[in-house]
């Protein structure tokens, strides 16, 4: 009886082994299965993750533009009562030489920029620099009540534009939309000439002139859209407005010329001035590294 009951205890043993053996291998094979699973979501997570950055519009990149501006400026010539002028000459005069001046041209150039991208919203900063031309000139003319006509010829020159601008707007996979505006630097160079003329005394004229030359800083604004091709590549449309403010320069050279020669009249000051705008509309290609 004795030894039935150890074989049975010993059985029981045996059996209890058997089952903690089988749940240990049944616990490792969870944790194991578990383990793996968590590795696989968390390459296909990455995988994903990846798909998503190539997605993205954030990074660096490069690109160039090409397009169309209309370019203005308000010039005026001004003068004083007093030496060579009356009030009502010098009236006539400022508003004889007021005139707008402009032109259609061509522009192109190189883009250089960063984007970030946090879901669909998108920041990012571009600077540009390019050929930016403007080349004109306008004559006026007209006659004081002594008879005497004079002509006023007023040109302004620029070649080229640069600015550092921010970009804002939303994004999707493919398209861009956004926001813009920022600093414009460019170059004026300006130039006016008076000519008065003595119609019954052949061989007298009275001449001045005025010019500079000078680097602006102003500020430009716009908006454009902007569509993604490839991985790397992305085409773009954009409209920008220029400002620059009036810059003016004085002058005392006021000369009478006649026969035997010549006659300065110093206290007879011209003020020459002009600003300057543009109206651009932009087509480019950038690439993003």
């Amino acid at each position: 009886m004795t030894r039935t009951i150890k074989f049975t205890a010993i059985a029981i043993l045996i059996s209890i082994s058997l089952v903690a053996i089988n749940a240990q291998e049944q616990t490792l094979i969870a944790i194991n299965e578990e383990t793996t699973g968590k590795i696989e979501k968390k390459e296909e997570s990455s995988k994903k993750r990846s798909l998503s950055n190539d997605e993205l519009w954030t990074g660096f990149y490069i690109g160039g533009y090409v397009g169309t501006t209309n370019n203005a400026a308000n010039v005026n010539t001004s003068t004083v009562s007093g030496g060579a002028n009356n009030v009502a000459g010098a009236d006539l005069i400022t508003n004889t030489s007021s005139q707008i001046i402009n032109s259609n041209s061509f522009t192109g150039g190189a883009t250089f920029g960063y984007n970030f991208q946090k879901g669909k919203f998108l920041a990012g900063a571009e600077l540009d620099f390019g050929e930016h031309n403007f080349n004109k000139s306008v004559v006026a003319t007209a006659t004081f009540a002594n008879g005497r006509p004079f002509t006023i010829t007023q040109s302004v020159k620029n070649n080229w534009l640069l600015s550092v601008r921010p970009r804002v707007g939303m994004a999707s996979k493919k398209v861009f939309f956004y926001a813009t505006g920022g600093l414009a630097i460019t170059n004026v160079k300006y130039n006016g000439d008076y000519l008065l003329i003595y119609p019954s005394e052949p061989g007298f004229k009275d001449t001045t002139s005025g010019s500079f030359t000078k680097t602006k800083a102003g500020w430009t604004a716009g908006a454009g859209v902007e569509f993604k091709v490839s991985k790397h590549w992305s085409v773009k449309g954009e409209y920008l407005f220029n400002q620059f403010s009036r810059d003016s320069v004085t002058t005392n050279n006021y000369t009478t010329f006649f026969p035997s020669g010549s006659s300065l009249t110093p206290n007879q000051p011209y003020t020459y001035s002009t600003d300057f705008k543009s109206h651009s509309i932009r087509f480019g290609i950038n690439y993003r590294f």
